[in-house]
């Protein structure tokens, strides 16, 4: 009988080691007073993305939620007037605080700092990255839900992502095209602060292409960057001058730019020729325009080789995969190590990257099921994933 009795006990300790809670709370940053009534989900990571949790904040935007899995990576999504506020809680984490805005359809006062498009060709087709930094200065302080965006008439566009200065970890966004012809939304909150899109598409090309890009925002800078092999031309009259990319200053590449130009400006240039990326890039020296936070990769340093975060190495969808794979382990790594709860029962820093990989791996194969991502980038993310998992293998 003592002895059932310890089992029970014993059993008992260990179902409350593996389960916790989680207490937070939701601050309408707009009135800075308490979000009530603000839907809160926790979602699971360890196998894809599967809800383990809901509820609504109360009249003082407070919330409880009870977690089966204490050791497993979750994503904590509070959706407030339409928009979804997502916040990751690493493993043993017990509290979160949200911020989140009222939000408007189109908030007047967002506007570029830098509007860029980086070209690199192999001749059978024109591969582009377009990077937008957005800063978003409303007072009192609100959000608009989503962005809107031109591509060039013929693009192919392929995926993006999305990382705004007050959260800090990239995430993938599917830019969807709207009834008027060459016209993209992105669903991602443009918070206060900064926000960074990167944007991946390919244009047809027979050894030159013209192009007249469309602003739909008033833009600080706009720049056209391509590798010294390739040929550009402005073809509109657009005041066009030589200078250096503040989004990646270190990166070796022609780079032109127009300063300030306005909505409806003609921007129309040619590139011609062939070239490629540089894949690494020196370290950067002096300052830059832009915060770290700001650049391409997000300023995070990679567990593993850490490449350019726009480089030539199979193009489009792996190198963005690759960079949401780092970019994001990087983030669990580092908020795991600053937990002092969690400094004493979180793995290690190569765990960490393991769980993101098997993680980053379940999506990718639920997102193939659901026909949400072709079977090319589908092989070529894969590829990238197994390539990644085998020097966390070797590392740890």
């Amino acid at each position: 009988m003592i002895r059932l009795t310890i089992a029970i006990i014993l059993c008992a300790c260990s179902l409350t080691a593996a389960a916790q809670t989680i207490t937070g709370g939701v601050t309408n940053g707009t009135t800075n007073k308490p979000a009530t009534g603000a839907e809160v989900v926790l979602i699971e990571l360890s196998q894809g993305m599967e809800e383990v949790a809901r509820t609504k904040t109360d009249t003082q935007g407070h919330f409880r939620l009870k977690v089966a899995n204490a050791s497993a990576n979750h994503l904590l999504r509070v959706r407030y007037q339409d928009v979804n506020y997502n916040q990751p809680i690493p493993p043993r984490v017990n509290s979160a605080q949200v911020t989140v805005y009222n939000s408007a359809p189109t908030v007047p006062e967002i506007q570029v700092l830098d509007d860029s498009l980086v070209f690199e060709t192999d001749n059978q087709s024109l591969k582009v990255i377009e990077v937008f930094n957005l800063q978003n200065t409303s007072n009192p302080p609100i959000a608009q839900p989503t962005f809107i965006f031109y591509a060039p008439e013929g693009a192919e566009v392929r995926l993006g992502q999305a990382v705004s200065s007050t959260g800090g970890m990239p995430v993938p966004v599917t830019p969807k095209a709207l009834p008027e012809k060459n016209k993209y939304q992105v669903v991602f909150p443009l918070r206060p602060g900064g926000t960074r899109f990167e944007i991946v598409y390919t244009l047809p090309y027979t050894g030159s292409f013209k192009m007249e890009p469309r602003l739909q925002l008033h833009t600080q800078k706009f720049y056209v960057v391509v590798p010294h092999a390739m040929t550009f031309k402005s073809s509109g009259g657009a005041a066009f001058h030589q200078d250096r990319w503040s989004v990646e200053p270190s990166l070796d590449m022609n780079t032109n730019a127009v300063d300030a130009p306005a909505p409806g400006q003609s921007l129309a240039f040619e590139v011609s020729g062939s070239g490629s990326i540089p894949q690494d890039a020196p370290p950067q020296q002096g300052n830059s325009r832009q915060p770290a936070e700001a650049r391409p990769g997000g300023g995070l340093g990679a567990p593993n080789e850490s490449p350019n975060p726009i480089s030539s190495g199979q193009w489009a969808f792996l190198g963005v995969m690759t960079l949401f794979l780092a970019a994001g382990a990087a983030f669990i790594f580092m908020q795991t190590e600053r937990t002092p709860a969690t400094q004493a029962a979180a793995p290690a820093g190569g765990s960490s990257l393991l769980d993101a990989l098997k993680e980053e791996m379940f999506q990718l194969e639920a997102d193939r099921l659901s026909s949400k991502v072709s079977q090319q980038d589908y092989s070529a993310a894969k590829g990238a994933l197994d390539k990644t998992l085998q020097r966390a293998m070797k590392r740890k």
